[in-house]
């Protein structure tokens, strides 16, 4: 210590080593108090899970009527156009998180959960919604699930659409976002299978997707794939909010959708670059053709086109939903 003392430069190099040691000290301490994903208050809502399922324990305050655990439906991170999410346009990205509780009660209820990244890998929750309508079952027996992100109304601003419920009591709910606290703000909430709803019948949507406007208004259609709808022309049905409802893109079922292969487990949407249309890829419940590639046209009778030529298509080993 002696010769630093007797020497000024010696005396800046002891200093400069130092305090860049105990800089890097005070940011590594930093950077331990920083939380993971969490649902405060309660318990941590921890994205993870093999095999079983992604579930987490269900949050203090959560607002479920019953039950102790919370499982994840669907996590959308980017937008209908694949963009990323940025509600507030601060460069940090978001992900909606859809989740349905669930207990031996037969009581589900479906939430939203939007959660923005810090920029250090860990995210926080800035917001999160009870969405309130559809009948509650048990997780699995036809529970209505679906979630998108979007521009459905026309304005500059993107809108969450899920659904909830079950087959027979299911509805669509669209959401405004508060770009400042992320609050959300129902702009309607419809029925879509039962009483009241598109159809009397039941269904069971299992993805919904927002796709660019081919039909009815000048606003973006949206798109609900069903695997085990009984109603003529519900595999696959085209709606849209035109600013008050929510309607057939071509005003009937029969003209707004498609049956396709028993029923649509699952889709996504993209343009695979043989026209300006977009594709629907889809996997059906039929065994034997499950994959299913149909456009998304501009018809006032027939919006999914003609089935693609899939040269070697997979086949199933046994009959069911299960198989594909």
């Amino acid at each position: 210590m002696k010769q630093y003392l007797q020497s000024p430069r010696l005396i800046s190099t002891f200093l400069t080593k130092h305090l860049f040691m105990l800089l890097f000290a005070l940011f590594a301490f930093a950077q331990q108090g920083i939380a993971q994903i969490t649902v405060a208050p309660g318990t941590g809502f921890n994205l993870d899970g093999q095999g079983g399922g992604i579930y987490a324990t269900r949050p203090t305050g959560a607002d479920f009527s019953v039950g102790t655990l919370e499982f994840v439906l669907q996590v959308v991170s980017e937008t209908n156009t694949g963009a990323v999410i940025d509600l507030d346009a601060d460069g940090n990205r978001e992900i909606v998180v859809q989740t349905v509780g669930n207990n031996a009660s037969s009581s589900t209820q479906t939430r939203l959960y939007i959660f923005e990244a810090e920029g250090n890998n860990d995210f926080r929750r800035r917001s999160t919604i009870l969405i309130p309508q559809g009948t509650n079952v048990v997780v699995g027996n036809s529970l209505m699930r679906g979630v998108d992100v979007g521009n459905i109304d026309g304005d500059a601003n993107l809108e969450i659409v899920a659904m909830s419920g079950n087959g027979t009591n299911s509805f669509m709910t669209i959401y405004d976002i508060n770009t400042v606290t992320f609050a959300f703000t129902e702009l309607i909430n419809k029925s879509v299978f039962g009483t009241g709803g598109l159809f009397t019948t039941s269904g069971t949507v299992n993805q919904l997707k927002i796709v660019n406007n081919k039909n009815g208004s000048a606003n973006n259609d949206i798109i609900l794939s069903n695997a085990t709808g009984s109603s003529a022309s519900t595999h696959l049905f085209a709606v849209e909010y035109n600013g008050s409802a929510i309607a057939f893109v071509n005003t009937t079922a029969a003209n707004s959708g498609v049956l396709v292969g028993g029923g649509v487990l699952a889709f996504d949407h993209a343009n695979l670059g043989d026209a300006a249309d977009e594709e629907l890829v889809m996997v059906t419940e039929s065994v034997t053709t499950p994959l299913v590639i149909q456009e998304y046209v501009t018809s006032a009778t027939a919006p999914f086109g003609t089935a693609k030529t899939i040269t070697t298509n997979w086949t199933g080993t046994t009959g069911g939903s299960t198989t594909t």
